[in-house]
């Protein structure tokens, strides 16, 4: 015969409580009672004959959830005279202590003899259900004393009985354990229990307390009942002790399941650092110095002084040291500063801070005014040394130190010292030149105007002309240039930093080289060129007319073939504003009418002297105060031309 495994879950012990009327005895259930006595000799679903003992009680454990038949566990029952040795070697429970729903056992006559326990009386004695004893192969009752009783469970199970604590549980503390357990009705019937308890025992078996006691506890058939409870104050005495799950039924309490757990000696406590507080003074005399120092206050009411790994202070009129001792310089007003000291405790980094106030004791002066002091003119290729005095309100003048300096024209230099430099210019320039001063907390950025002057040796720029050819033939190319004229009457070619046309017949790369594509008719065409020269810009243009072929017949321009994508619209992608002396890279998306798009190179240009194009980078120059710069880019596909324009700002800094 082929062996059963069953598999036994950790910590599920069970009990009987079988479902029962308010009588002593149950009724015939056994489910071959109608064949009975005349199946007797057949095989049941158990492999036990029916109408024998053996079967009756095999139909009474299955009725109670307990898988039981003559392979149960693996080896063979047999005869009822071996099922005591059978489950003795399968670790079942055998012996005097007769519960509901065990099985009474005797090794009388030559095959012994098995039955049901239906309840248990008050003197030790049971009342038990059996088959083939008192009526051959037939149903009967009685009040018996058995050998030894076999307790194989029953319609109650307990299951996932547990005790967790998220650290260890020390005698008499409030640190708090949870513990749960499930009690599961494998019968096909309700069972009612008088009463359902959760209770901690010691090891030796002793009741200390109930954690939870529920009356006429109602479980229906096949479902379970879930107790838990968080236990707030642990057992008062060190020690090995138990969550014990258990019932009330028929007069008595009955343990039907347990888990151990550990109660430790109670923890010497160490208090925990609550907050900390840096102690300082109110206010801080001028010239003078304290101590501060950072206290921590505890969860036992105590307080501790700490010490800071570092010292912070937020003032140009005070120092600290590592100490904490915070020294005033002299002020010339009430200054009020903060103090922050940086603490490690216990794993934990704290900051505290306070504020107070450097008291001026009313022998200081107080800086009115700051000017930067600069002669009106410098001449070219020459230098000068700036300088910035603050005038007091005592009277006095004195120096003050600038931490930056700045000045804002392309045709002079300053370093950190002040020193600035002009170089050669071919014209007067007037330029603006900034101090950044610190001073008593405050900061401060006077500034001066001042000419940079030309010394009449150099020529200067008098005109500038794009020079260009009258016309220029469809489907062919020309170079275009741009000259200076000078104070001195010579001509010079000038390099624009950027082109730009206005007809859809005509493209320019940036060296300027133009191309005129097939025309239907003459078309006059703008160019532009965009040149800097000494610090000014300029933008000569010049029209050109794209001529159509002489003497061919004007051609009709060709439609556009069936299901070719032309250009609806396009849309500038990049910066909205960029910094001075810095650059943007742009990118330009078309849509089409077939309702694809794409990123293209467009052709760039701007409207403005502030920045100017390479490619489809965007540099801007320098300026004084924000500016505001136009691009443009087009783009032309199967004779469609599309154009956005977009507005930039140019950010002084």
């Amino acid at each position: 015969m082929k062996r059963l495994v069953e598999i036994v879950r950790i910590c599920l012990f069970a009990v009987v409580i079988t479902p029962i009327a308010n009588t002593a005895f149950a009724s015939d259930d056994y489910l071959y009672r109608a064949s009975c006595p005349q199946a007797s000799g057949q095989v049941d679903q158990w492999r036990f004959f029916k109408c024998e003992c053996t079967s009756f009680v095999a139909s009474r454990l299955n009725r109670d959830g307990i898988a039981f038949s003559n392979h149960y566990k693996g080896p063979r029952w047999s005869h009822a005279k071996y099922w005591k040795g059978v489950a003795q070697r399968l670790g079942i429970a055998v012996d005097t202590t007769p519960r509901p729903g065990d099985v009474a056992w005797w090794d009388n006559g030559e095959h012994g003899h098995v039955a049901y326990v239906d309840s248990v009386n008050a003197d030790g004695t049971v009342n038990i259900s059996e088959y083939n004893y008192q009526r051959k192969h037939d149903y009967g009752t009685r009040r018996v004393r058995a050998k030894a009783y076999i307790h194989f469970g029953g319609s109650l199970t307990v299951q996932d009985l547990w005790v967790k604590s998220n650290a260890p549980i020390y005698a008499g503390e409030r640190n708090g354990f949870d513990a749960q357990f499930k009690l599961k009705n494998n019968s096909r019937q309700t069972v009612t229990v008088a009463k359902v308890a959760m209770s901690i025992h010691q090891s030796n078996h002793k009741h200390v307390s109930d954690m939870k006691v529920i009356n006429n506890v109602r479980i229906p058939a096949g479902h379970d009942y879930h107790m838990q409870k968080t236990i707030v104050n642990s057992p008062a005495t060190p020690g090995q002790y138990k969550v014990v799950a258990k019932i009330y039924q028929n007069g008595q309490w009955k343990d039907l399941a347990s888990t151990p757990f550990t109660v430790i000696k109670a923890k010497v406590t160490t208090p925990t650092l609550n907050s900390v507080e840096l102690i300082a003074p109110t206010s801080l005399n001028e010239n003078s110095c304290t101590n501060l120092t950072v206290v921590g206050k505890f969860s036992d009411g105590s307080r501790k002084a700490l010490s800071p790994y570092s010292w912070r202070e937020y003032s140009s009129a005070t120092t600290i040291n590592s100490s904490g001792r915070l020294c005033a310089s002299n002020v010339t007003r009430d200054d009020r500063i903060m103090v922050r000291a940086y603490v490690r405790y216990d794993g934990k980094s704290y900051s505290p801070s306070q504020y107070l106030t450097v008291k001026n004791l009313g022998g200081g002066v107080t800086l009115k005014s700051i000017k930067l002091q600069a002669p009106a003119t410098l001449n070219e290729n020459s230098c000068t040394n700036l300088s910035v005095v603050g005038e007091f309100s005592d009277g006095s003048r004195k120096a003050l130190s600038p931490y930056s300096w700045r000045e804002y024209s392309s045709a002079t230099t300053i370093n950190s010292s002040g020193r600035l430099c002009a170089s050669n210019v071919t014209r007067d320039e007037r330029i603006m030149v900034r101090a950044y001063v610190r001073y008593d907390g405050k900061s401060y950025s006077p500034s001066q105007y001042l000419t940079a002057k030309n010394l009449g040796g150099g020529v200067t720029l008098k005109s500038i002309k794009l020079q260009a050819p009258a016309t220029l033939n469809e489907n062919s190319c020309t170079n275009l240039s741009v000259v200076g004229e000078f104070s001195d009457g010579s001509r010079k070619a000038l390099s624009p930093y950027s082109w730009r046309e206005y007809s859809s017949a005509t493209t320019i790369n940036s060296s300027g080289r133009l191309c005129a594509s097939s025309v239907t008719r003459d078309e006059r065409a703008k160019v532009k060129a965009y040149v800097r020269y000494d610090g000014k810009y300029y933008y000569p243009y010049q029209y050109v007319t794209v001529r159509n072929g002489r003497g061919s017949p004007t051609p009709k321009p060709s439609p556009t073939p069936p299901g070719a994508k032309t250009p609806s619209r396009i849309y500038i992608y990049g910066c909205s504003s960029i910094t001075e002396g810095r650059y943007c890279s742009y990118k330009a998306k078309v849509y089409y009418t077939n309702g694809t798009r794409k990123y293209v190179s467009g052709a760039w240009t701007d409207d403005s002297r502030y920045a100017y194009f390479r490619s489809s980078r965007l540099y801007a120059s320098n300026v004084s105060r924000n500016q505001y710069v136009n691009i443009r880019v087009s783009y032309t596909e199967n004779r469609k031309t599309v154009t956005r324009t977009k507005r930039v700002k140019i950010r002084n800094r």
